[in-house]
């Protein structure tokens, strides 16, 4: 899926004689000149660590989301287990 989201789809081009360049999306070129850029602004020893820390942010996200999800769900299921201890009572 990601591949179709940044790079051409070869196939529907081919298909349509070239009309099947969907706008907004990045091509092999655009990624290539994107990259030579962050080279040169960050230096090529400075991108591990900037993706590095990238991941380790995109992790804690993804904890705390998870963290978040439970607490709500917990709470539903706690708010049910109360409604179905008055409907035995």
């Amino acid at each position: 899926m990601l591949f179709n989201i940044f790079f051409f789809d070869l196939g529907r081009m081919l298909c349509r004689g070239g009309k099947g360049y969907r706008m907004g999306f990045l091509g092999g070129q655009e990624l290539l000149i994107i990259l030579i850029i962050v080279v040169l602004l960050f230096g090529a020893k400075k991108i591990p660590e900037l993706a590095k820390g990238l991941g380790t942010g995109i992790k804690e996200f993804k904890k705390a989301s998870n963290d978040a999800e439970k607490q709500i769900n917990a709470k539903d299921d706690d708010s049910v287990s109360k409604k179905d201890e008055g409907k035995a009572a």
